[in-house]
């Protein structure tokens, strides 16, 4: 009975490409192609979050609330 897992002594494929490489190249270019994605969702996380950055108002920009009855203290030297 022949085995059906044994490898040949002629393979069928003399003159093309061994098809470990092929599934070698497809990986390469699979791999290639999630790290770009990946890099890419990357990219627009961070242009998302400077753009909110951006949004969030300054220190500079808020005023104290006037309190009604209060004023503001003058510092005077004695002299």
């Amino acid at each position: 009975m022949r085995s059906y897992w044994a490898v040949r002594a002629n393979p069928s494929y003399p003159t093309q490409i061994h098809p470990a490489l092929t599934s070698f190249a497809d990986e390469c270019s699979s791999m290639l192609a999630y790290l770009i994605a990946y890099v890419g969702s990357l990219a627009l996380l961070a242009i998302v979050s400077i753009h909110l950055w951006d949004q969030l108002p300054t220190a500079d920009a808020i005023e104290p609330s006037a309190t009604t009855g209060w004023s503001a203290a003058v510092c005077r030297q004695s002299v």
